[in-house]
């Protein structure tokens, strides 16, 4: 939710398929180049911990 706030509020696009309108070096993108992504795969490897199964 950070990243997306973030994105909106510096006036660029959340759609991956869309051009973005600018560079955005503030909020979580200050750690990481795409914190949406980093967030999917830290939430499934920890439901893939959770659930026991190492497939995860």
């Amino acid at each position: 939710m950070w990243a997306i706030k973030t994105l909106l509020e510096s006036g660029t696009t959340i759609m991956r398929n869309r051009a973005t309108a600018h560079l955005v070096t503030r909020g979580p993108f200050r750690y990481t180049r795409n914190p949406i992504f980093l967030g999917y795969t830290l939430a499934t490897i920890a439901f893939g911990l959770m659930m026991g199964n190492s497939w995860f």
